[in-house]
């Protein structure tokens, strides 16, 4: 009986002209629009605070010499106010995400009264170049004519799409009788994918946020985390995610 209805339905789909599915868009998004409060465009740009977070049983500490990067975002926003409270806003955009290790060893000791040194650096730095949507819920409390704070909350999605490593190694070597220094420094620009650097192409989490609007003017900080295992290779043992703070500040054109 169920599968009959569900046969029914897909007829009765297939046989809709364009014009009638064009009537039915129209209609839908007329009834949206007929619920909207408000709306308006916006702009904005600020600095990203990224890092990986790891999961890998075996990591004995390893990943303690990774740290955080900080790069630039910045998006156009679409805000849909339902009513003087509640709302959603829509963000695409540009965001730089990454992370950098850095490791150092230094030793010095003494044979007799001869001095010996050694010291050996590693430091590289990873940016991946991202075009993100994040469609949000926005909770907005005013407070008079000093303006508003207001709360978001949403998913993200982002498509990878370039990005650059750059490591730098150094090692100094040193005693009575010779002296060895090497540097040596490599750029490439990474390319995503499992014939590539090894990055998946997508990435997607939730985004929680805090703000605050003073007339068109607003500042805020949210949180993209990360859900999505970024590692193309999809090895269960071991697997990586973003994390980004990003702060930002823009403004807003409309109502």
């Amino acid at each position: 009986m169920k599968s009959s209805k569900f046969v029914t339905l897909t007829l009765f789909l297939m046989k809709l002209s364009g014009s009638h599915l064009f009537s039915i868009s129209f209609t839908i998004i007329s009834l949206l629009n007929s619920c909207v409060f408000s709306q308006a465009l916006g702009i904005g740009g600020g600095v990203n605070l990224s890092n990986l977070h790891f999961f890998d049983p075996d990591n004995n500490g390893y990943y303690d010499n990774y740290n955080s990067i900080t790069s630039l975002h910045a998006g156009i926003y679409y805000n849909l106010d339902f009513n003087e409270s509640m709302g959603l806003r829509l963000c695409v955009g540009y965001s730089a995400k990454g992370f950098e290790y850095k490791s150092e060893i230094s030793n010095e000791y003494t044979i007799g009264n001869q001095v010996f040194s050694e010291y050996s650096k590693i430091q590289s730095k990873t940016r991946l170049d991202y075009i993100q949507f994040t469609p949000m819920f926005k909770y907005r409390l005013e407070i008079g004519e000093l303006g508003a704070f207001y709360a978001l909350i949403g998913p993200y999605v982002s498509v990878g799409v370039s990005g650059r490593s750059t490591e730098e190694q150094m090692y100094f070597y040193s005693n009575p009788f010779t002296t060895i220094d090497l540097n040596d420094y490599n750029s490439e620009i990474i390319q995503f994918g499992r014939d590539g650097d090894g990055y998946n192409y997508l990435d997607f989490g939730f985004t929680p946020g805090i703000g605050f609007q003073w007339n068109k003017v607003f500042l805020e900080v949210v949180y993209d985390f990360g859900l999505n295992n970024i590692d193309a290779f999809n090895d269960e043992d071991y697997k990586i995610f973003n994390r980004t703070i990003s702060i930002e500040m823009g403004v807003v054109f409309g109502k």
